[in-house]
């Protein structure tokens, strides 16, 4: 192949965001009990986490639970905390183990179910691996936009060069993958949001697969980004 024939290099991917979203939808559509809906989503997290650090993907955020989803009617919240709790304790540590995984926590601890709050603390690393080389996880759980900004920018003092190292999730992201129809970001991550690419799926999340999130990687491997230039 001449110089002229060379194929262009593929855009590298080092943080993805995943919104989970539809999972109440999909129980309803397929009579199926709101909480095992929510188990399979969190069966589904995992698989697509796998599947992306295996393609080389850096950095992966998953919005678990807004700060406004915690107002949520008392069952439909039971269910997600339940699910939830169990992917931290049964399918979070195999990630680590198997993989090198780092997972880290963006949210407000003291916004969430006991239980969960203390699941969170068995696996998560301190701090916000600004520097860590390993794949990272972020779990976004009682998260809220406002807050992460507020707490960094208290934090780093008058330099705004430093806030994004200095957010809860200190990594741009590069592609964001939302699940369930709607096209809105519902404050996931704004500010790392700023250049990303997105890819609003017509499937509820527990119908995503592992193969279509590689799909999805390939297709934004082959698109042209201007970072607004």
């Amino acid at each position: 192949m001449s110089p002229e024939q060379k194929q262009p290099a593929q855009t590298t991917v080092k943080h993805i965001g995943i919104i989970p979203d539809g999972n109440r939808r999909w129980a309803r559509q397929n009579n199926i009990d709101l909480e095992e809906a929510y188990w399979l989503a969190m069966q589904k997290i995992t698989d697509c986490a796998e599947a992306l650090f295996k393609a080389g993907v850096q950095s992966l955020s998953v919005y678990l639970l807004s700060k406004d989803n915690i107002l949520r009617a008392r069952d439909d919240l039971q269910a997600v905390v339940i699910a939830e709790t169990r992917l931290l304790r049964e399918l979070v540590p195999p990630l680590q183990r198997d993989l090198g995984a780092r997972v880290y926590h963006a949210g407000n601890p003291a916004s969430l179910d006991p239980d969960f709050r203390a699941a969170l603390d068995e696996v998560c690393e301190k701090g916000n691996g600004a520097n860590d080389p390993f794949p990272r996880l972020y779990l976004l759980a009682g998260y809220d936009a406002y807050e992460e900004v507020t707490d960094a920018r208290a934090a780093i003092g008058p330099d705004p060069e430093q806030l994004l190292g200095s957010l809860s999730v200190p990594v741009s992201l590069d592609l964001v993958i939302r699940s369930g129809r709607d096209q809105r970001i519902s404050g996931f991550l704004p500010l790392q949001c700023k250049y990303a690419e997105f890819f609003f799926e017509p499937y509820f999340f527990p119908d995503i697969t592992p193969a279509r999130t590689l799909e999805i990687l390939d297709e934004f491997r082959n698109r042209s980004r201007r970072f607004g230039k």
